[in-house]
C-alpha cells in the first residue's frame, strides 16, 4: 500500500507536451495568444492599408496594464506610439474623439511613458496628441493618469 496517497505530484505533468500530433504553429498561436499588448501585426497592416483610426483602437486594445513584465510593457509602448506618428495633424482631434473615457485615459498613459522617452519623431506628435487628448478628456483625465497605480 502507498504510504502517502494525499500526494499530488502527478497533476504536474503536462501531458500535452508528449502529443506528437500538435503543430508548432498551434503552439506559437497559443503562445501569441497568451501574451498581453497589443498585436503588432495588426497594427502594422492596419497603418498600411492606411486605416490609422482602427490602428489606434487595435493598439489600445490590449494594454498590458496589468502585467508587472516591463519588457512587454515597453514592447507594447513601441506598438502604440507607431500609431500617433503616422496620423495627420488634421486627423488626431477626430481620432482622440472618437475613443470612450477609458480609451482616452490609456491613450493619455501612453503618451506621459512616452514622454520619459522621447525620440525626435514622437515629441511633437505627442505633444500634439497630448493637446487634443486633454480638449476631449478635460483635466480630470490627467489627474485619473498621473494618481493611478496601475501604469503602462
Amino acid at each position: 500500500m502507498a504510504r502517502n496517497t494525499l500526494s499530488s505530484r502527478f497533476c504536474r505533468v503536462d501531458i500535452d507536451e508528449f502529443d506528437k500530433n500538435k503543430s508548432v504553429e498551434q503552439e506559437e498561436a497559443a503562445a501569441a495568444a497568451a501574451e498581453p499588448g497589443p498585436d503588432p501585426r495588426e497594427v502594422d497592416g492596419l497603418l498600411r492599408q492606411g486605416d490609422r483610426l482602427r490602428a489606434l483602437q487595435a493598439a489600445l486594445r490590449n494594454s498590458p496594464v496589468n502585467t508587472k513584465d516591463q519588457a512587454v510593457k515597453e514592447r507594447a509602448q513601441g506598438v502604440v506610439l507607431k500609431v500617433p506618428t503616422n496620423f495627420k495633424s488634421s486627423e488626431t482631434e477626430q481620432a482622440v474623439q472618437s475613443l470612450d473615457r477609458n480609451g482616452v485615459d490609456l491613450l493619455m498613459k501612453h503618451i506621459y511613458k512616452g514622454f520619459e522617452k522621447p525620440t525626435e519623431k514622437s515629441r511633437a506628435a505627442l505633444l500634439q496628441w497630448h493637446e487634443r487628448a486633454l480638449a476631449v478628456g478635460g483635466i480630470g483625465s490627467v489627474i485619473r493618469v498621473l494618481t493611478a497605480r496601475k501604469t503602462v
